[in-house]
């Protein structure tokens, strides 16, 4: 059984440029970026073309392409403001898929007649370079983005904060040790990395 998931209020998406934040450039990185990809084959799902679209929206992060990002994302919201892709995402240094899950998603105020919606939740953790400025704040950021269908097309979307600590719960049960590799004092470490929505 999947998980389901509501969705509040789906808002308008309208299409501005937004200028880069901080003055930094808007230029093409210097070097293609798509090799920083990792997508390892356990976490892919049966469906290649779910798959083949991660892979394509992932290099575009990579690559620092805010225009072909736009329009991977869902016309149901606003994307992130081009100044605030730039600066993460061009701080990439390595952007790693840690999970891939499939759920559904209720509809909004208004009832839909189709029933729930089948979506994929991606939690994808990302490394910055330290001497970049989005790296300095935080190198290590871990990003959920959900994967919904629109006009027969994969898009990229916000997901509700429940899919987001659902996706990351599973991720830390997933990695959490067995009971024969907990240490003989009973206590583990807690990470002290915080979770955020961006690069």
């Amino acid at each position: 059984m999947f998980p389901v998931f509501i969705l509040i209020s789906p808002t308008g998406c309208r299409r501005e440029a937004t200028p880069p934040a901080g003055g930094e450039t808007t230029g093409r990185p210097d070097k293609p970026k798509a090799e920083i990809v990792v997508f390892p084959e356990k976490v892919q799902v049966a469906d290649s073309s779910i798959n083949d679209f991660v892979r394509t929206a992932l290099a575009q992060c990579a690559a620092g392409d805010y225009d072909a990002f736009r329009r991977l994302w869902t016309v149901r919201q606003e994307p992130p403001p081009r100044g605030e892709f730039e600066e993460g995402w061009r701080s990439a240094r390595e952007i790693n898929v840690r999970a891939l899950e499939k759920g559904l998603l209720a509809g909004g105020e208004e009832k839909d007649p189709a029933g729930p919606e089948t979506v994929y939740a991606m939690l994808v953790e990302v490394s910055l370079d330290p001497t970049r400025r989005a790296g300095q704040r935080a190198p290590n950021r871990e990003i959920v983005l959900m994967l919904s269908r629109e006009r027969d097309e994969w898009r990229l979307a916000r997901p509700p904060k429940a899919m987001r600590e659902w996706i990351k719960k599973r991720v830390e049960e997933s990695n959490a040790p067995s009971d024969d590799q907990v240490p003989s004092t009973g206590t583990k470490e807690a990470g002290s990395a915080k979770p955020s929505s961006r690069p």
